[in-house]
Parts: C-alpha cells; sequence; structure tokens
C-alpha cells in the first residue's frame, strides 16, 4: 500500500479503481512509464470524483511482483510518477493498495492466497479502515469479474465494469470512463438533494443548538441506517445502566410507529387473508404495523448471564454481535464515558464481521472512536448531562430512519 492514511470526522465515500484497463491500457504486467498509456477520461473522471467530495483509491493486484517480472521498488516508482501525472492534470490519487501475492506463481515469499488479492475484498476492507471510507455511498470501477466480487463482498455501493465479457450479476457496464463520470454526477446530486430534506434533524438543530457542529454527522447516521435496512439488514443496540434504557428505547422507536402510520403492505395483507381467511387476515394485518428490523442486545438474561459467568462479562455483547451480526447490519452503541469495555469488544467484532457502527457518547472521544463509523459526540461531560441529549438526538435519527421508509 502507498499513500498517507488519514481520519475523516465522517465516513466518505471513494470511487475504488482498478490500475491496468481502467486508470491505462493492460499491456500486460506494466511496471516501466514508458508503458503507461492513460486510458480517455481518466483525469476528468478523477476530478470530478474529488469535486464530489469523493477519495480516489487505486486497488490493483500486481502478480508481476510475485512472479519477478519486477520488484516493490519499481511498483512505487512507477506509481509515484503516476500521481505527478495526475497532479499535472488538476487531479488526485489519495492512495494506491496493491497486492503483489499469487496462490501458485508466486515466487518465495509471494507464492501464497490472500484476501488481499481480489476477488478477496481485503485491500477495499483496510482502505476504508486507514481512510474511514464509506463503502456503501462508495463506485468501484473494473474490467474484470474479479474486480466486481471485491467490490460486492466489500460492500461497494455501485460497481460498473469497464471490461469486454458479459457484465458480472450485480454491476452495470459501463462503455466509457465518461459514462462512469456521469454516473458520478449523478449519484452526488441524488445524494445531496436528499441530505437537504431532513425535517427532523432541522428540528433537533432548531431546539438544540449546541448540537449544530453534529448535523454531518447526522446526516451520514441516516443515511448508514437508511442503506442498514435497505439492504435486508437489521440494526442492534447497546449500552450500561441508563445507556442500556436507551438502547431499549431506539428499539422502541423501530419496532412499532414513532411518529407516522406503518400499514402493512398490500402483499402481505393478502398473505395472511390467504392464510387465516379474508375477515381474520384482515383483522390481523389491521393490528401489526411495519417494523424497522432492530434488536437491542441489553434485553436477555440466560444469555448474558450464562456468558458473564461461564466465560467473562465484558464480552457479553460481543458474543451476541458474533452470533447475530451480518454484513449488511449496524451496531449502534451508547456510552457517556465512551470507554465501556463490553461497548468496545462489541465494536471490536462487528468491524471484524463487517457491520457498520455507530457511537453515541459524551463529548469525549474515548475507547470507542477508533472502532466507530461515526460517532456523535454530544458537548456534555457529565452523566446526566450526556443522556440530556442523548434521547433527542436518537429521537432524531429514528424520526428520519422511519420517514424515509414509510413515507417515500
Amino acid at each position: 500500500m502507498s499513500g498517507t492514511p488519514e481520519r475523516n470526522a465522517t465516513p466518505q465515500p471513494a470511487l475504488f479503481l482498478d490500475r491496468d484497463g481502467v486508470v491505462n491500457v493492460d499491456c500486460g504486467y506494466v511496471h516501466r512509464k514508458e508503458d503507461i498509456i492513460f486510458i480517455d477520461g481518466i483525469f476528468a473522471l478523477a476530478r470530478t470524483a474529488h469535486e464530489a467530495g469523493y477519495l480516489v483509491v487505486i486497488v490493483t493486484n500486481q502478480a508481476g511482483i510475485g512472479r519477478g517480472y519486477y520488484d516493490e521498488a519499481q511498483f512505487h516508482d512507477l506509481m509515484a510518477w503516476m500521481r505527478e501525472e495526475f497532479r499535472k492534470h488538476g487531479a488526485t490519487l489519495d492512495a494506491v493498495y496493491f497486492c503483489p501475492d499469487h496462490p501458485e506463481h508466486g515466487i518465495g515469499k509471494y507464492k501464497r492466497s490472500s484476501e488481499m488479492r481480489k476477488p478477496g475484498p481485503g485491500m477495499l476492507l483496510l482502505a476504508a479502515r486507514e481512510h474511514k471510507i464509506d463503502l456503501h455511498s462508495s463506485i468501484m470501477i473494473g474490467d474484470a469479474c474479479h474486480d466486481m466480487e471485491a467490490g460486492a463482498a466489500a460492500g461497494i455501493g455501485a460497481l460498473l465494469y469497464f471490461g469486454k465479457d458479459a457484465c458480472p450479476r450485480g454491476a452495470r457496464k459501463i462503455s466509457s470512463l465518461a459514462e462512469a463520470e456521469q454516473t458520478l454526477r449523478s449519484r452526488h446530486m441524488s445524494r445531496q438533494n436528499h441530505m437537504k430534506d431532513f425535517p427532523h434533524i432541522r428540528s433537533l438543530l432548531a431546539r438544540h443548538p449546541e448540537l449544530a457542529p453534529l448535523e454531518p454527522q447526522l446526516y451520514a447516521c441516516v443515511s448508514m441506517l437508511s442503506e442498514c435496512i435497505r439492504s435486508g439488514g437489521k440494526i442492534l443496540t447497546c449500552g450500561n445502566g441508563g445507556s442500556a434504557a436507551d438502547a431499549e428505547h431506539i428499539v422502541g422507536e423501530l419496532m412499532k410507529s414513532f411518529l407516522c402510520q406503518r400499514p402493512l403492505p398490500t402483499s402481505d395483507v393478502e398473505a395472511l387473508e390467504n392464510i387465516c381467511g379474508r375477515e381474520e387476515g384482515r383483522r390481523l394485518a389491521a393490528s401489526l404495523e411495519g417494523a424497522i428490523p432492530a434488536l437491542s442486545l441489553v434485553s436477555g438474561v440466560a444469555l448474558p448471564t450464562a456468558f458473564a459467568n461461564d466465560v467473562t462479562a465484558e464480552n457479553c455483547f460481543a458474543q451476541q454481535v458474533l452470533g447475530l451480526g451480518n454484513r449488511n447490519d449496524l451496531l449502534w452503541v451508547i456510552s457517556t464515558s465512551g470507554n465501556s469495555r463490553n461497548v468496545v469488544q462489541a465494536l471490536r467484532v462487528a468491524k471484524m464481521k463487517g457491520l457498520r457502527t455507530i457511537g453515541l457518547t459524551g463529548s469525549a472521544p474515548g475507547a470507542v472512536a477508533p472502532h466507530c463509523d461515526v460517532q456523535l459526540q454530544v458537548p456534555a461531560s457529565s452523566t446526566p448531562a450526556i443522556q440530556e441529549l442523548h434521547l433527542p438526538v436518537y429521537h432524531a435519527l429514528c424520526a428520519e430512519l422511519e420517514r424515509i421508509l414509510f413515507t417515500h
């Protein structure tokens, strides 16, 4: 990997690019600047990406190193030259990740299987950790099926296939980088228009102007929560003491109607009529409400106490995240100090399993900070004052999520 990792206040989308075949013509094991032919439109695409708030990141398999055709120093020299060429055209490469390994043809230490080698998602996930990248809002462009497979495994939101073969499932084929640029512009405009319409966030900030510095993070949380549910995921919550009560409270607002009516979809009503008969099916459907899948990890008694007694109390939440968490899920933790050991352990397991994470804390970042995709640090330091701000914050987020899912 080359590039300097940066920590952003909120997750930022990225434009991930395969190198040979997307940035430059693939002439086969390219390693000299004399062999570089930049593909038409690459500089304009990178400029547009930065204007839209995307990082530009190259993720490239470099088995030529593993095969002994050239070494890592030559690769880094070439990438330094390519960065400079981008700079001359008013564009920037924010980071470059590469995998030199090959499971069959690698020589010496390079002969090995690696999750960093596409179709493994390793390079993408590493970039996301080091640069705090919002993978679900990101774009991956590649010219091979393994590029699309890596992007899908990492949870990239948009996969653009710039190859000659049949388009892989889940990707969209593009014929030029200008087409990719238009896609990026359209996604950015849609995202910007969506961000303007957050009535509950606006109301929260009007009532609590001290929370104004958190506005970007609040928008990011709404986006993450809605993407989680729309992708088939669920929301897990946890906390201790008063924060445990808040974790339960959040689930209560999500699993039943909060501010909006949530009638069942027609397909569910018809299915109940077929199962129960028309009259009873309609009666049952009328007494149910649409739910946002959410689960509090503090609700149980048998499992947490058994694990605390038999193993260790500090991992009672982590064990549940391990068993229940899936890649499309989201873990929402609440800790007034930001240092609760069992919450930190749950976050670590969540990141290991590929969950997205939100932390609701006081003004101190605490030990949860490195493990949160977004951290909402309310401007208070005493526990009661922090909790008094936590409630309107999570109420606003629950209300926005409900509005997006049930009124749009």
